[in-house]
């Protein structure tokens, strides 16, 4: 079951397992709750996975525009850093309810040439 769960319901089901920890193991004093605390964020780093998107961005006045070349996701903005931003912020909120990919193949990128 672990597998089918998203990132992060991964994350909400450690945070419920740590309270209920927290709730029976009496450790909701003070340097309990820091303890807590320093366990669920152990706990989050463990469970969060990365994965490296291509971006191509292009200039499309006034905007830069940047597309997700591994995945249907773009985002804008008025330089190519903000746009770039934007898109690793649409990429989070797309991976939000589906997990992030085990692997996949870099695109291939190629400049085709017509004649005029």
């Amino acid at each position: 079951m672990w597998g089918r769960l998203t990132g992060t319901a991964q994350l909400r089901l450690v945070e419920l397992v740590l309270v209920e920890l927290v709730l029976l193991m009496g450790l909701y004093s003070n340097s309990g709750t820091l303890r807590f605390l320093r366990i669920l964020v152990s706990a989050k780093l463990l469970c969060m996975s990365t994965a490296t998107f291509t971006a191509a961005v292009t200039h499309e006045s006034p905007w830069y525009v940047a597309r997700c070349l591994e995945v249907e996701v773009a985002s804008q903005g008025s330089t190519v850093e903000d746009a770039l931003a934007s898109l690793k912020e649409a990429l989070e909120l797309y991976f939000e309810d589906t997990a992030l990919p085990d692997g996949f193949e870099p695109p291939l990128i190629a400049t085709v040439e017509l004649s005029a």
